[in-house]
């Protein structure tokens, strides 16, 4: 289990891996059908690292 605290920066959901500060959840362009997500670890010069981008999009499954 990851435990998150969720802030809102400018466009963006940040949420910070309560055991390790510098681990990060970005979810950004969000839509009702779409949204980007990043996991992010932040270096000590503060500068932000991608590990992981994922753009994702709604499905809708007819039953």
């Amino acid at each position: 289990m990851t435990r998150l605290t969720f802030t809102k920066e400018n466009n963006m959901l940040v949420g910070t891996i309560l055991e390790n500060e510098n681990a990060k959840w970005v979810f950004k362009e969000i839509t009702d059908n779409t949204f980007h997500w990043q996991n992010i670890t932040v270096l000590d010069n503060g500068e932000w690292r991608v590990n992981n981008d994922i753009f994702a999009k709604r499905k809708y499954i007819n039953k």
